[in-house]
C-alpha cells in the first residue's frame, strides 16, 4: 500500500493484515479522507445512499480506500457475502488484489470475532489457544507451538481437552464461548486437528461407531464437519483439509 507523510525522511509504522497488507495508520490524503468522511455519514443517514456511492467510489479505489470502506462495512454488517461483492467492484484493481483484498476483510472480521470470544476467558491455557487461532494460520505449526509450550506428545488432545472446557464439555468449567459443542463435535474435531479430510473422518468415526450408524447420519456429519472447518475460530488452521467425501482425502498420520 502507499505511504503519504509529510516527511519523505521519516518511516512509517505500518499495520499488518494478513495474509499481506500493510496499512499506513497515520495516511492523511485528503481526497481520501473526505470520501471516507462523506461515506460514514452516509452509514449513517442512508443505506441505499451508501450503497449507491460505494458502488461508485469502490470502483475507482485504490488498495488503501477499499481496504479502509469494505473492511469497516464488514466489521459493522458482518456480511462476508457482501464483503465478496464489494470487493469484486473494486475494477481499477487487478484480480489478484482484489482477492487479497477479501481475503484480508475476512480476517479482520474473524480477528475480531477470535478477540471477542477470548474477553471471556481468563484461563491461561484456555486464553494460549485463542491466541494462537488468532496469530496462526497453519494447523501444523499451532501443534507444534502447542507440544513446545506444554512438552505434551499429543497437542491435538491437549487443544480438544481446552476446546472440550470452553464449551461446557467438562467438569472444571460450563460453557464459556457459548457455543453449540456436542460430543459428535468434539470427535469430529478431533479427527481434524489431527490433519483428516471428510472422507477419511467419516471412516474413522465408522471403524468407532459402525459403518451402519454414520452412514445413517452421513449428510448430518458432513454438514457439521463443514461448519467445524469454516467456523471462526479453525477457519484458518482447517483451510487445507480436503472437503471431499474421498476416505483417502487427507489421512494423516
Amino acid at each position: 500500500m502507499r505511504s503519504i507523510t509529510d516527511d519523505p525522511n521519516t518511516e512509517v509504522q505500518y499495520d499488518y493484515r494478513w495474509p499481506g497488507l500493510a496499512v499506513d495508520p497515520f495516511q492523511r490524503h485528503a481526497a481520501t479522507l473526505r470520501k471516507l468522511q462523506t461515506l460514514r455519514m452516509l452509514r449513517v443517514l442512508s443505506a441505499a445512499e451508501l450503497d449507491r456511492h460505494l458502488t461508485r467510489v469502490l470502483g475507482a479505489a485504490d488498495l488503501f480506500l477499499a481496504y479502509t470502506l469494505i473492511s469497516e462495512q464488514t466489521l459493522i454488517s458482518a456480511d462476508l457475502a457482501a464483503a465478496q461483492r464489494l470487493c469484486d467492484q473494486c475494477m481499477a484493481l487487478p484480480q489478484a488484489l482484489r482477492a487479497l483484498l477479501y481475503q484480508a476483510v475476512h480476517n479482520d472480521l474473524q480477528s475480531r470475532s477470535i478477540v471477542d470470544l477470548r474477553r471471556k476467558l481468563h484461563d491461561p491455557d484456555h486464553r494460549f489457544l485463542l491466541a494462537l487461532l488468532l496469530n496462526v494460520f497453519d494447523r501444523e505449526e499451532l501443534l507444534n507451538l502447542v507440544r513446545r509450550e506444554f512438552q505434551c506428545d499429543d497437542p491435538a488432545a491437549k487443544v480438544l481437552a481446552w476446546v472440550a472446557e470452553m464449551t461446557g464439555n467438562s467438569e472444571r468449567f460450563g460453557n464459556l464461548l457459548g457455543l453449540d459443542f456436542n460430543a459428535t463435535a468434539l470427535n469430529l474435531l478431533d479427527a481434524m486437528l489431527r490433519g483428516h479430510g471428510l472422507g477419511a473422518t467419516l471412516s474413522r468415526l465408522a471403524e468407532t461407531f459402525g459403518e451402519g450408524a454414520v452412514a445413517a447420519e452421513r449428510d448430518a456429519l458432513g454438514a457439521l464437519y463443514l461448519g467445524l472447518k469454516r467456523c471462526v475460530l479453525f477457519h484458518q488452521v482447517f483451510a487445507g483439509l480436503d472437503e471431499s467425501a474421498d476416505p483417502g482425502a487427507n489421512a494423516s498420520r
